[in-house]
C-alpha cells in the first residue's frame, strides 16, 4: 500500500511540476486575475503534493494516515482542478467542487492530527520490550519487599 501512496504522489509531484511549468511560460499573455488564480490553485497543488508525499513515505501506517492520503488526494483534485479549468477557460466560474474540495482537504489535515494523536496514545499504553520491562520490574522490588 506504501508503494502505491509514493507512487500517486510522485505522478501529483509531476502534474504540480508541468502545470508550474505552464503556468509560467504558457500563461504569459493571459490576464493578470487568470494567472493570479492560476498561482493560487498551483500553490494549493504543490503544498498538498508535499503532503501526500510525507504521509506516503511514512513507514508505518493506521487508518487515520490511510484515511489523510485519501482524502487528501480527493480535496486537491476537487479543489485545484475546477480553479486550474476555471483560469483557462474550460471550466465556469463558481463551481461548487472548490468548496467541496476545500473542505476535504481540511479533514485530510485533521485526519493527520488525529493519526498523531493515535499514535501518541499508542506509545503511552504500549509496555515496551522485555529489557524495559525486567528493569521497571527490579526497580519496584525493594518496594514490594519494604510491604510484606
Amino acid at each position: 500500500m506504501i508503494a502505491l501512496y509514493i507512487l500517486l504522489a510522485g505522478f501529483n509531484g509531476m502534474a504540480m511540476m508541468l502545470m508550474g511549468a505552464y503556468g509560467a511560460h504558457g500563461l504569459a499573455e493571459a490576464e493578470p486575475a487568470l494567472r493570479a488564480l492560476f498561482q493560487s490553485a498551483w500553490q494549493i497543488h504543490s503544498v498538498h503534493s508535499l503532503f501526500l508525499a510525507m504521509v506516503g513515505l511514512y513507514g508505518r501506517h493506521n487508518h487515520w494516515l490511510h484515511g489523510a492520503f485519501w482524502l487528501g488526494l480527493a480535496g486537491m483534485a476537487l479543489f485545484c482542478l475546477p480553479i486550474y479549468g476555471q483560469a483557462l477557460g474550460w471550466w465556469p466560474a463558481g463551481s461548487v467542487l472548490t468548496p467541496v474540495g476545500g473542505f476535504l482537504l481540511i479533514v485530510a489535515w485533521f485526519s493527520l492530527v488525529l493519526a498523531a494523536i493515535s499514535r501518541i496514545r499508542t506509545r503511552a499504553y504500549r509496555g515496551g520490550d522485555p529489557e524495559t520491562i525486567r528493569r521497571r520490574y527490579e526497580a519496584m522490588a525493594p518496594l514490594r519487599n519494604r510491604e510484606r
